[in-house]
């Protein structure tokens, strides 16, 4: 079941007041379309009826996924629920696989991960090493504080080759893609990549 709140709310671009849905809980099992809003960055905004511009409500979400067992959370708070925690405890002892992420870039990622049956630890170690050599070649040019973002976007199936494929970007201006051949990995990461079942319980 999905949970949602309609509430009052000023736009942030002309403080005309607003009657805004947004979701705290999704089930995308019992409502595949609110799969498809997340995806797209569609779910918990809509246009200003006066200005026209796009409102956005940033909050925490759950994303329940009962044919895969699949439970991604967006945590924005570091807030302790122990009542949350035993129930998710359960979901997790009839084999959910549960993720906590902090935006919603990294819920899509994750989404996208598992929606081409992909081991995510294995996935998330080869993002961190083409992070790290992103962030490396940029303070060679100069010294900044800036840092690349990788997300997992697909996997490209050639006809001798296969390949994880990234989107990454230190603006969002400015996204390239970069792809990794599965035959890099090492064979304990091969053997993982295909094995989500080792990741229940």
């Amino acid at each position: 079941m999905s949970l949602f709140k309609v509430i009052q709310e000023n736009c942030p671009h002309c403080n005309a007041i607003q009657e805004i849905k947004y979701y705290q809980t999704v089930n995308v099992t019992l409502e595949p379309n609110l799969k498809e809003e997340v995806l797209s960055g569609t779910l918990n905004s809509k246009k200003c009826t006066n200005c026209r511009k796009e409102i956005t409500i940033f909050s925490g979400l759950l994303y329940h996924d009962m044919e895969n067992r699949l439970m991604f959370e967006v945590k924005v708070s570091d807030e302790q629920d122990e009542r949350k925690a035993e129930t998710l405890n359960e979901f997790k002892k009839n084999g959910y696989i549960y993720r906590e992420v902090h935006s919603y870039p990294e819920l899509v990622e994750k989404i996208h991960i598992f929606d081409n049956k992909l081991n995510d630890q294995v996935v998330e170690s080869v993002s961190n090493k083409l992070k790290a050599m992103l962030d490396e070649s940029l303070k060679q040019v100069k010294e900044t504080d800036i840092e690349f973002n990788v997300f997992f976007k697909k996997i490209e199936k050639g006809l001798f080759k296969k390949k994880l494929v990234f989107f990454c970007f230190s603006h969002p201006s400015q996204i390239m893609e970069m792809k990794y051949e599965i035959k890099n990995l090492s064979a304990n990461e091969r053997k993982d990549l295909y094995t989500i079942d080792s990741l229940r319980g």
